[in-house]
């Protein structure tokens, strides 16, 4: 919201694309600081990201190809 309202973005031409990658709180006897910072060693940060790349690629490549239906916002189905 910042940057839009320094006309850097348009919010109404954003996409957001998110996945989760880890659990919302440490096991039994586990650190919450280790939790929260130590996510990539949970598992689930490298099938989260190949996830993200999966589902946002293909909007990002008919963004690309078809530039001129996208040009002024979402095309009208």
């Amino acid at each position: 919201m910042r940057a839009s309202r320094e006309g850097l973005v348009d919010v109404q031409r954003l996409a957001v694309v998110r996945a989760g990658s880890d659990f919302d709180r440490p096991a039994p006897g586990g650190s919450e600081v280790d939790n929260l910072l130590k996510y990539a060693d949970q598992g689930g940060f490298v099938p989260a990201l190949e996830n993200l790349y999966r589902a946002g690629n293909p909007l990002v490549q008919d963004i690309l190809k078809n530039w001129s239906a996208w040009e002024n916002g979402v095309p009208q189905s």
